[in-house]
């Protein structure tokens, strides 16, 4: 995993260079000094497909598009509306890793963390909470 994203970041953070987007349920994310990050690198997906459901969309790895290249969604479904059973690995109560390193990424006074190498689970941290968001899929009706 590369250092945290700033805006010196130039790709991650020219906007200009991301496709069309137009869906109302898509949030961007920012870099730690408040920069946008393009959309195609990262982009949290709110209530998108169900109620009370909400996924992030990263490139894999983080600071690529997921347009053409690999990608992981995390799921926030605590009421399991989807019946994926992924959030039975959703912890809203966590604890970050020792090895778990700040990626850089605003969004709204959260800040993305995820550890090296692995890519089971983020961990969303909030000015009073931890949460640890699995990696899942889940398609849209």
């Amino acid at each position: 995993m590369p250092g945290a994203m700033s805006c010196a970041d130039a790709d991650a953070t020219d906007v200009e260079a991301e496709h069309a987007y137009s869906a109302d349920y898509l949030y961007r994310w920012n870099t730690h000094d408040g920069c946008s990050v393009r959309l195609d690198l990262v982009m949290t997906r709110r209530g998108g497909c169900y109620e009370g459901v909400d996924d992030i969309l990263i490139g894999w790895p983080l600071g690529t598009t997921h347009t053409h290249h690999d990608n992981r969604i995390y799921l926030r479904d605590p009421q399991d509306v989807t019946g994926t059973q992924t959030g039975g690995d959703l912890e809203l109560d966590a604890t970050l890793p020792t090895e778990a390193m700040d990626t850089g990424l605003r969004q709204e006074g959260s800040k993305l963390w995820m550890v090296p190498g692995e890519d089971e689970f983020i961990w969303l941290v909030n000015p009073d909470s931890i949460e640890r968001w699995p990696q899942g899929y889940v398609a849209c009706a």
